[in-house]
């Protein structure tokens, strides 16, 4: 703990920048004050879903996010010089691209059952949609990289030699207090469990266990798919380019992800965003990042469970 400590603190101090962090702060504030206030997410954004045209919105709206802090960031530290980078324009505009392409795919909801019944189909198109990253983030990344950046020594953060997972662990028990109060609050138990079993009216004839079995590992290995395009590619993917500047636009894209979730989520995922950028950053991996990001899910996915068995 006390490495990782250093670590936010001295990039803090060699980072931090009155103008820069307080514009970010400004940008972050509107943004997500007008999102909340207008619904902007689900009720513009969404009502484009399953349509050709959502593409460019989804990629649009995250292209806000990152090059609204990333263009200003590198006037303000007198970088605009890389503004002009064919490299940078082609890599950025790529990953955010990737972020856009994931909120927009839905071809999983064109997979017929038709010898399912309404609740067995629904919860059969839940599995599939945990594979899309595979489609949308992992597989386009990977082909990025071998034409890109296969001369690196690892694939965007898969970089097991320098990890030293402990202080991970260690940060993940400290945040079970937070999760398990913040599962008494009805927006959260509103949104989670993902997966609510006692709607499913008795599918396939499985008992409630039977369906986190099977969904919840599928849950978690999406979350690696988060990890390697916002800590990977966002920031590990484009320190060659813009150094630590990579961080802050990341959590920009990052915040605007979390949008459609409560607005607590939405702020927190603004200072975990900043922490796990930077410990990507510095460490040369996303196998921190995974940890935290999916134990935290895992949590959320069990207290929210218990809730509802416990009081009901």
């Amino acid at each position: 703990m006390k490495s990782i400590y250093r670590l936010l603190k001295n990039f803090v101090k060699e980072d931090y920048h009155p103008l820069l962090y307080g514009y970010a702060f400004v940008f972050l504030i509107v943004t997500i004050s007008l999102n909340y206030y207008l619904d902007f997410e689900d009720s513009v954004l969404d009502s484009y879903y399953l349509q050709s045209i959502s593409l460019f919105y989804y990629t649009l709206f995250y292209a806000v996010a990152y090059y609204g802090i990333a263009i200003p960031q590198l006037i303000i530290r007198n970088k605009s010089k890389t503004l002009l980078s064919f490299k940078y324009w082609v890599r950025s505009l790529f990953f955010v691209f990737l972020v856009g392409f994931s909120a927009y795919f839905y071809l999983h909801r064109k997979v017929e059952l038709p010898d399912l019944n309404m609740h067995e189909y629904y919860f059969m198109l839940d599995l599939i949609r945990q594979l899309n990253p595979f489609v949308t983030v992992i597989i386009p990344l990977l082909l990025f990289w071998i034409l890109f950046d296969r001369n690196k020594n690892h694939f965007y953060g898969f970089n097991l030699k320098k990890a030293n997972l402990k202080p991970y662990f260690l940060m993940l028990a400290i945040m079970f207090p937070l999760v398990f109060a913040a599962s008494f609050l009805p927006d959260f138990q509103e949104n989670y469990p993902i997966v609510k079993a006692w709607e499913l009216n008795n599918a396939f004839g499985w008992n409630p266990a039977t369906y986190y079995l099977l969904f919840e590992p599928l849950y978690g290995i999406s979350f690696l798919s988060v990890e390697m395009i916002f800590r990977g590619a966002l920031v590990i993917g484009m320190v060659k380019l813009v150094g630590k500047e990579a961080v802050l636009p990341m959590v920009a894209m990052y915040a605007f992800l979390h949008f459609g979730k409560p607005l607590g989520e939405t702020i927190g995922s603004v200072f975990g965003g900043y922490i796990l950028g930077i410990i990507a950053l510095r460490t040369e991996h996303i196998f921190g990042g995974f940890i935290i990001h999916v134990g935290v899910a895992y949590l959320m996915e069990a207290t929210a469970i218990w809730q509802y068995y416990f009081n009901n």
